[in-house]
């Protein structure tokens, strides 16, 4: 008999069991979490959308041009670089793109990444890692005006205040600039 108590019938001491037992619960919880988490994500996205919109962009992948991960159909702009993300073409509001910069101590830069965040007419903004060189901006940008013209592309200063405090405004705004771009034709 040991300090802890009895010992199981292979001779093992019941803390040591019960340590063995923890250090497999563990991980099968978090892999537990992580799955639910995916799986609540891709069921967000596919309750957003049509069957008849999912055929479209079924039928619409092939002939579509991909770049940087993204891809761009009438019925949805597709992210499939880390997790599967549909965002609804017809509830996209606004485009920009943000770089970030990782500092070592606030002084020195480490590295940069780019995100292409699309901001929905539902205060939603679904993010997309994409290459720092702008080229996917450009090209989400240029598939986007193909197929809507009542879209705000590009960051101001002001414009993320109005966005979140006044979506109407918002709104607005995309129709001036829907406006704009027809008589620019």
């Amino acid at each position: 008999m040991n300090i802890y108590g009895f010992k199981n019938k292979n001779g093992v001491r019941f803390d040591t069991a019960k340590n063995e037992l923890l250090g497999m619960i563990f991980p099968t919880i978090t892999f537990a979490a992580l799955w639910l988490g995916l799986n609540i994500n891709k069921r967000n996205f596919v309750k957003k959308l049509s069957p008849k919109e999912l055929q479209i962009i079924d039928d619409e992948i092939p002939s579509s041009s991909m770049y940087g991960g993204i891809i761009v159909t009438s019925a949805g702009v597709i992210g499939n670089k880390f997790l599967l993300r549909i965002v609804p073409t017809k509830e996209i509001l606004w485009v920009y793109p943000r770089i970030t910069t990782v500092m070592l101590y606030s002084v020195l830069p480490i590295y940069k990444y780019t995100t292409l965040i699309l901001a929905d007419k539902n205060k939603r903004e679904h993010r997309f890692n994409i290459r720092n060189n702008g080229k996917a901006y450009s090209f989400a940008m240029s598939e986007l005006m193909k197929l809507r013209l009542d879209i705000i592309f590009g960051d101001e200063p002001g414009r993320y205040e109005i966005y979140r405090k006044d979506i109407n405004r918002m709104i607005e705004l995309a129709q001036e600039s829907a406006k704009e771009r027809e008589i620019k034709g």
